[in-house]
């Protein structure tokens, strides 16, 4: 990705963090329609109430922690 000029990688003391280049921007707002339909029909879509919930409570748990 740091080769197609999407991101740029940076050594620092706690590790290497990543900045995303404008063009890595424009690639993930190219992307992110389809992608969010590909998760809705393929995920979301699929779950029933009892896992809709399981997954909501998930993902709030991992919102919230540091």
């Amino acid at each position: 990705m740091s080769r197609r000029g999407y991101i740029h990688r940076l050594k620092g003391v706690s590790g290497i963090s990543v900045e995303i280049l404008p063009q890595g921007t424009e690639l993930i707002e190219t992307a992110a329609p389809g992608l969010e339909a590909a998760v809705q029909q393929h995920l979301i879509d699929q779950l029933g109430d009892a896992d809709a919930h399981a997954l909501r409570a998930l993902l709030q748990r991992l919102d919230t922690s540091d």
